[in-house]
């Protein structure tokens, strides 16, 4: 039978163990149902990095202890917490779009309150990304980029 984790909720006593809430337990599926439905532990659901949102990610960053500087981009984000180098901590958005020089770095910008000034039609897929996963937009912005938010 199939072992999960769970997190206890209330004072648990389970195979001669005593569990308080907040502990992690790993009993079969079948126990832990039955404790479930009596509302004594909940599932562990695992979430990836990509499933979060950046204000998760951020948060989870700040559990973690990591400082992100001026970091925004999701994937920048996932590589800090992976422990991956990143190439553009400063916030520039160098690194993920590949060398095709520096005539498109100008224009591309850097800082949310940057895309915001831009016109819609002169964003980048990646600046379009950040607006997305941006959650303390406007009214006026969401309104000015309602047909790239898919809204």
């Amino acid at each position: 039978m199939l072992n999960m984790n769970f997190k206890v909720l209330s004072n648990l006593k389970h195979d001669g163990n005593v569990y308080s809430p907040g502990d992690i337990i790993d009993i079969n599926e079948t126990e832990g149902q039955n404790l479930v439905d009596a509302g004594v532990i909940e599932e562990i659901v695992e979430r990836t990095y990509e499933e979060m949102s950046v204000a998760e990610l951020r948060d989870v960053a700040r559990d973690k202890g990591i400082d992100l500087g001026k970091v925004r981009r999701r994937e920048e984000i996932i590589k800090l917490l992976r422990g991956e180098s990143s190439e553009s901590n400063e916030g520039e958005g160098e690194g993920d779009e590949g060398d095709e020089g520096d005539e498109g770095d100008e224009g591309e910008a850097s800082t949310l309150e940057a895309i915001l000034e831009k016109a819609e039609k002169d964003l980048t897929e990646e600046e379009i990304t950040i607006l997305r996963d941006a959650e303390d937009l406007s009214e006026e912005h969401i309104r000015k980029f309602e047909n790239v938010l898919e809204i």
